[in-house]
């Protein structure tokens, strides 16, 4: 999976929340916030 992919994957998940449990919202913020730092990271290189 490349950068683009897994961004669009993690705030894919976040898109279907507003039905969900609030600890799953928390989780899938949790997921879009780590990828985009190790994204972030990685173009820092």
């Amino acid at each position: 999976m490349d950068a683009d992919e897994s961004v669009e994957f993690a705030v894919a998940a976040v898109e279907d929340l507003a039905d969900r449990h609030l600890p799953e919202h928390v989780a899938a913020f949790e997921h879009v916030l780590a990828t985009l730092q190790d994204q972030l990271a990685h173009a820092e290189d």
